[in-house]
Parts: C-alpha cells; structure tokens; sequence
C-alpha cells in the first residue's frame, strides 16, 4: 500500500513538472488560439513635415510599404487626435519618427498607450522624442519615464563620427541579417544605455557597443523602440521594419497577411514618352513595347508629354497616333501625363507654372485620348510642398523619381484637405544608366539586377517600379538590354505579377476594407475574410490578393469547405470575392495534388481540382492576357479549352488571352533612314551654299 501510494505520489508530481514545463514554454499554445486582425494606426505629425518635410515624407512612406508587405491594412492618424482616440481600436501604434512630436502629446496619452499594451496591445517608435531649448535638444521627460517603465531604459546618449555599421542581434526581429555588417549612413545617431535590471531584448548595436534599437514584452503586449527614423537607409537594406511589424502585432504566432497580389514582387514598367512629338520614333517604341507585351503578358504606363520637347517644335501628333493609342488602351495599357514641356523642377519658382504644366496636360490627355489619373514625374524629384497642386490638377497619384538609397517608398500622403498616393521609383533609368553615367550594357544590367536581388530577396510581393523612355526602345543597344531586363526580372520567373499603378491603387482601396480573422489549431491555420465593407467597385480588385503565410509550407487549402488549387508553399491566392464571409483552412507539410502557384492579375470566377485537370473559370480583369503556373499536373482547362503548357523547370506555365489586340503596323525606323534624312540635308546645305557662292560671285562682276 505504501509503494503504491510512493507510486501515485510520484506520478502525480511528474505530471504537475510538466504541466509546469508546457505552460512556460508554450503558454500562448494552447489551441484553438483566436485572434483578429485590427489595423495598424501610423501617426503622421504636421509639426515633423514643417520641420523636415522631406524627411516626414520618407518616414511616413517607408512605414507604409513595409506594411503592404506585412499585408496589414492601416491608416493614417494625425498625432493631434492622439489624446482622443480609442487605441484599442488598433493592432499596433507606429510612430514613423517620433523625435518632433508635439509636447502636447500628455502624460495621460503615455498611461493610456501602457494600459494598451498590457492588455495585448502594440506599438513601435522610431526615434526619442525631444523639444528645443535654445540651441540645445532635450529629450523630453515624460517619454523618458515612458521608455523606462517599457524597456528598462536609462538614458538616451548621442555619438558623432563616421564610418558606423550595426550589427543585428538574436531575435525574431533580426533572424534575417544575423552576421551581416550593416553600414550606417549616418555621420550621428543617438544611442540607448539600459538600466541593469532591464529585461529587453537589445536587436542593434553599432560597432561602438551602442545600442541601436530594442524590443521588449509588457503585459500581453510587445514595443519596439528604434533610434533612428524610419527614413533611415538601414531600413532600406534590410527586412527589420517588416519583421518588426510582424512580432509586434503576432509575437510567437505565425504571421499571416493579405498582399496585393501573388509572388515574390510586383513589377511596375513605366515608360516616359520623351519623344511623344516624333509620331515615328514614339509611335514605333510604343508599338514594338505592346507586342512585346503581348508575347509576355505584362502591362506597363506610357506617359505623354503633350507640348515640345526633346528640341522639336511641333507636339504630339493626336490623329496619327490615335489607332495605335486605342490598341493599346484595349491592351490594358495606363497613359498618364509626362507634364507639357517638361520642365527642371529647380528652375521654376511659380506655383501657376507648375500647375499650368500640371492641369495643362490632364487636360490634353483627357480631350485627345483619355481620362487618367497619374502623373510620371519628369526631371527630378518634383518639390513635396507642391503636392496639394497635382491634387488641384485633377491626378490621384505620382510616381517620383529615384531617391537612392531610398526606394521602398509607398502609400498616402497626407494633405491640408484630403491626401494623394505617391510610388517612388525603386531603380535607376536607361537614362541613368546610359546618358548620365555613361555606362556599358554589361555594367548597366550588372546594377540592374543586383538592385532586383534584392527586392527579390524581401519578397511579400514587393513593389518595384522601373522607368525607360520611348528613345531607349528605339535604339538596337538598349534595346537589348531592356529584353534581357525583362527576361530576369519578369518574363522568365513564375512568381512575379506584373501592375499599372491604377490598379495597384484599386486593389489597395479593396484591401484595407476587408476584416481579417485567423483561428490557430496544431496542425492548420484558419483564416475567415469579411468583405461587407469593401466598396462593390472594388470587390473584383480582390481577385489574385494572397494570403501569406510566413515560415510555414502549405499542403492542402480548402476554400468553404472544399478543396481548392490555388496555393504557393507560402500564400494562398483568393478568388474573386462578394459581400459576405468566406473561410480558407490552410494545412501544412508537403502537397501531394497538382496546383496552381500564380497568376496574373484576373478575375478568377471558380477553381478546382477534378482528378488530375485544375479548372479554372477567368475573365479579365486589367491586362487582356493572363500568366497561369502550375506544379504537380500536366492538365490545365481554362474556360473549358485545355490550355498548351511550357515547361519552366519544375513548373508548368501557360496562356490566356481573353481578347486578341489588333496592332496598327507603324513606319519601321532604322538606322539608315535616319542617315539617309541626315545625308539629304547635308546635300541641301551643300547646294544652298553653293548657290550662294554662285551669286555673290556674280555680284562682284556685274560691280
């Protein structure tokens, strides 16, 4: 009796140690885990842009893309509704750079955002807030406490010199560049010093032991603080904003977003129309541009500059170029406006000649082909304080030109009255490349793709915008050049989708309307969407949205309760979606049935599995022809007709056109035409002074 009860003693203890162990290791798993997603509040202060307006403008645009990364939907608070707001309401509080921020910003806002973080609440600052006394900045106490009392802070220090690198840390935040050198642009930063009871988790350090940036666990819920501006180039060069995101608003759960689109990276082609007045040389360009387009099924923007330029007199030929014009429109090409004259930024001091550039060529545009609703800035970055005139001007967006390093840049900016949504491109032009700087083809498309790699690398559909012009299209060199651009970073992938900037822009007003829930279980991840609230303009734009889910590989997906074959090892791509709830049961491991793993953008009615065949019910959405890769089949039936498949690797792609484009032939130009004009006006120079001659001869002798 005594053994037996030694026995149950010691089998009841050794099941308590591990209820013990369990519960400290993995409190938070204990299935099902429910959990919703509420968007992301990004503070905009008014106080920063008067101050900085471009560096407000960086940060506010970097915090931006790294959400669309992330695929968590946002928006916008101005810092002077702080004390008013219902913080609950929101996954995470993001502070694009809090140095400026208002000293009216009370201790009672601090109190409140601590509650909020102890029950699960999140929040990441970048940047020590600080006021000026004189000519000296002093951190500002209350934050000071706020710190301590969050990540055990101490002090605040500042470094001047030169030559910094960071190195990252061990933490989820990190895991993506531990080992890497990170260089440091800046020639100062301010720097953490941590009291010793403090238990946050240092992620930076520069290599003079200054501590960077940390995170720390409080309550339920989890802050990052960073020294430096989301502005700053680190976050530029790294994944450290997107993961940052992702552990303040899962922690220890897997990550789950809505993007834009399917694959690894949105690929934006903009084209500048420099020659838009030579019918020929921008008619050819355009023409040769679409049937490429047609062959490898992308779209891309042609922006029309609608005065002279370039040293021509004469402007835009309407009526000429009007067939070739509506075979591309049908294609799904977006004209924009390239501004009349394009104009250097820098020499303009007026805001009528701005937005006469501005209004002028909406105008044009709108009479002659089109309306639109971009603009393609020419010349150099177009002035920030002047973004209420592109509003003013009728445009809903602007592509700005290259700011390296800074190139992950896009989202809304905020206006006095309403707000315009701004890309900034991500790469260098043929004109960089082959005018300014003079290089070789080899070394133009050396940088050209190692910029790619690297947005490749992010992942999370990444969006990159690139920019030729029209003359570059024209030319046997560059043109080459351009073609082998296209093979590597789109046309021989299967993973990349390819956008004009209105549709990007669309599919961003349906993203950020649709309500978000995931239910967590051992083996499988449910993920229920709520589309009631998205506009019905818009519901088709959730066609090719995917569901990505970080660090797992998917198996098998079930689309209301049945099976479904559109899925990649890391996102699930949504069908076209009503008002109503929709549920995906997503399971992990190794997928054993044919699927699809992208597509172009579409409006995919219905998919399924029978058998062996994927069937597929498209219709079109932007672009006329669609992309569709598959593993693990060999039968692909689209609309009822059985698709011809190519072998892309281990992958199957074909296509679809939904409607064949009629492309007027234009004058082929060569090389020797233009010669040949060349040698006739010399020949005419040549008689022209010869006549002359004769006469003045002639003159003589009569005298």
């Amino acid at each position: 009796m005594l053994l037996l009860r030694r026995f149950l003693n010691a089998l009841l203890l050794l099941l308590t140690l591990s209820s013990l162990v369990h519960a400290g290791s993995s409190a938070a798993q204990i299935y099902p885990i429910k959990f919703t997603v509420k968007p992301v509040a990004v503070v905009y202060s008014l106080r920063y842009a008067q101050i900085n307006i471009a560096e407000s403008h960086y940060a506010l645009l970097a915090v931006q893309y790294s959400l669309l990364l992330a695929g968590f939907p946002y928006k916008i608070i101005d810092e002077q509704n702080l004390l008013h707001m219902d913080l609950s309401k929101y996954s995470c509080l993001i502070f694009p750079y809090a140095r400026y921020l208002s000293r009216n910003i009370s201790t009672s806002f601090l109190d409140a955002l601590a509650e909020c973080l102890k029950s699960g609440g999140s929040f990441i600052c970048f940047g020590i807030p600080a006021y000026r006394r004189g000519n000296v900045s002093l951190y500002m106490d209350d934050w000071m406490r706020f710190y301590g009392r969050i990540f055990g802070l101490q002090s605040v220090s500042f470094r001047f010199g030169k030559d910094f690198t960071v190195l990252a840390e061990k933490h989820k935040i990190t895991s993506d560049h531990l080992g890497d050198r990170i260089p440091l642009e800046d020639i100062s930063y301010d720097y953490i010093i941590l009291s010793s009871s403090s238990n946050a988790s240092v992620l930076l350090r520069t290599n003079m032991g200054d501590i960077l940036a940390v995170a720390s666990r409080y309550g339920g819920g989890r802050a990052v603080l960073f020294t430096l501006s989301a502005s700053d180039s680190l976050f530029q060069r790294t994944s450290i904003m997107l993961r940052s995101i992702q552990w303040c608003i899962f922690g220890d759960l897997t990550p789950v977003g809505l993007n834009l689109a399917c694959g690894r990276v949105i690929w934006m082609l903009n084209i500048d129309a420099d020659w838009s007045a030579d019918r020929d040389a921008t008619g050819n360009a355009l023409a040769w541009l679409l049937r490429r387009s047609e062959k490898n099924c992308f779209t891309f923007s042609w922006a029309v500059i609608t005065g002279n330029y370039s040293g021509l007199k004469k402007t835009i030929d309407w009526l000429s170029l009007r067939d070739l014009f509506n075979a591309s429109l049908e294609a799904g090409v977006e004209f924009t406006s390239h501004t009349v004259h394009h104009p250097v930024w820098r020499n303009i001091t007026s805001k009528e000649r701005v937005m006469f550039e501005l209004a002028q060529s909406y105008r044009d545009i709108a009479g002659n082909l089109t309306r639109i609703s971009g603009l393609q800035v020419p010349d150099g970055m177009f002035p920030i304080e002047y973004y209420p005139l592109i509003r003013k001007a009728g445009y809903e967006y602007a592509i700005q030109t290259f700011a390296y390093p800074f190139l992950r840049m896009v989202g809304i900016q905020p206006l006095q009255n309403n707000s315009i949504f701004i890309f900034w491109r991500s790469t260098k032009s043929d004109y960089y490349y082959f005018d300014l700087m003079k290089y070789s083809p080899e070394e133009a498309f050396r940088i050209e793709k190692k910029n790619f790699d690297c947005f490749y690398a992010l992942g999370h559909s990444a969006p990159y915008l690139l920019l030729w012009h029209d003359y570059s299209l024209i030319n046997k060199t560059r043109r080459a050049v351009f073609l082998k651009v296209l093979r590597y970073e789109y046309a021989d992938r299967v993973d990349v989708s390819s956008m004009t900037a209105t549709e990007f822009i669309r599919r961003f007003e349906a993203w950020e309307k649709v309500k978000i829930r995931i239910t967590y279980m051992p083996d499988l991840i449910k993920v229920r969407l709520d589309t009631h609230d998205v506009p019905e303009e818009y519901l088709q734009y959730l066609s090719c949205m995917c569901l990505r889910i970080d660090g797992k590989t998917i198996s098998n997906v079930e689309f209301m309760n049945r099976s479904y074959p559109l899925f990649s090892d890391d996102y699930v791509i949504l069908p076209e979606l009503g008002h109503g709830r929709y549920e995906f049961k997503i399971k992990f491991g190794n997928p054993p049935s044919p699927h699809v793993i992208h597509l172009t953008t579409c409006r995919i009615l219905s998919a399924e599995l029978k058998d062996a065949d994927i069937l597929l019910n498209l219709s079109r959405l932007w672009d006329n022809n669609v992309r569709i890769c598959l593993v693990g089949g060999s039968s692909l039936i689209v609309n009822g007709s059985k698709i011809k498949l190519e072998k892309s690797g281990g992958v199957s792609v074909g296509y679809l056109t939904f409607k064949a484009v009629e492309i007027p032939r234009v004058k082929v130009i060569e090389a020797y035409e233009y010669l040949k004009g060349f040698l006739i006006g010399l020949i005419l120079a040549f008689l022209l002074v010869g006549l002359v001659l004769i006469r003045s001869r002639r003159g003589k002798n009569e005298s």
